[in-house]
C-alpha cells in the first residue's frame, strides 16, 4: 500500500503552505533563540533625509533577505544570472540588476586583497 498524505493538503502540497509573515515570525523567534542578536544597520534615505536603524539581526531577518543572499552568493561566485533567475523566480534578468551591483561590489572587494599579496 502507498502512502500519499500529501494528497490531504491543499492543493496536493507535500508539505504545509505557511504565509511569508508567519514564516518570517517563525525564522524571528529561530534567530533569536540561536542567540543571532548582533546589532545590524539599515540605513534608508527619504528624500536625501538618512535615516538608520540599528536593530538586533533577529528582528531584521526575513525570507527576502535569505532570498538576497542566496542571489548575490551565486552572482558572486560565477553562476549564470540566468540561471539564479530560473532558480528564484525572478521575471527577469532586469528584476536582477540590483542583485549584479551588489555581486559586482563584492568582487571588486576580493580582487583588491591580491593588492595586498
Amino acid at each position: 500500500m502507498r502512502l500519499q498524505f500529501w494528497s490531504k493538503l491543499p492543493g496536493g502540497a507535500a508539505l504545509p503552505v505557511v504565509s511569508n509573515q508567519k514564516m518570517n515570525d517563525a525564522l524571528k523567534v529561530l534567530f533569536k533563540m540561536a542567540g543571532l542578536d548582533k546589532p545590524t544597520t539599515k540605513t534608508y534615505f527619504i528624500g536625501n533625509e538618512r535615516h538608520d536603524v540599528t536593530l538586533p539581526l533577529y528582528e531584521r531577518i526575513s525570507t527576502h533577505v535569505g532570498r538576497k543572499t542566496f542571489v548575490v552568493t551565486g552572482l558572486s561566485s560565477g553562476l549564470s544570472p540566468y540561471t539564479i533567475t530560473q532558480w528564484t523566480g525572478h521575471s527577469s534578468l532586469k528584476a536582477m540588476k540590483p542583485y549584479m551591483a551588489l555581486a559586482d561590489k563584492v568582487k571588486k572587494e576580493s580582487m583588491k586583497k591580491f593588492d595586498e599579496v
